[in-house]
């Protein structure tokens, strides 16, 4: 199979072995409490992969004993404390979650 083009990540691993991805959650320390930043590597990552023809397969999966604490709570509330968030900062933040959602679905 030909090298993948996707994108480069920080916060989640991804390996491939005979056409099927898996792609693993990096942050054991936080539970892998899903940040900001990797919403969007995990966003980005399943629309590149959905345009990879020759993978047969993904599979998410966390690290150590679990998959995910869910929302890193740590960032809505820095978001809160900072009067500078504006409105639209926050509406972004709130649909990141249903747009990496319907990226995975659509893989």
């Amino acid at each position: 199979m030909a090298t993948l083009d996707l994108p480069s990540c920080t916060s989640v691993l991804v390996t491939e072995d005979s056409r099927i991805v898996t792609v693993q959650l990096n942050s054991p320390a936080t539970k892998n409490a899903l940040t900001r930043q990797t919403i969007a590597e995990l966003t980005a990552l399943a629309r590149a992969l959905r345009a990879e023809p020759g993978v047969r397969a993904v599979i998410l999966r966390g690290s150590d004993a679990f998959f995910s604490a869910g929302a890193d709570l740590r960032e809505a509330d820095a978001d809160r404390s900072q009067a500078e968030a504006t409105l639209l900062d926050r509406r972004k933040a709130v649909l990141a979650g249903p747009d990496l959602c319907r990226a995975w679905e659509e893989i």
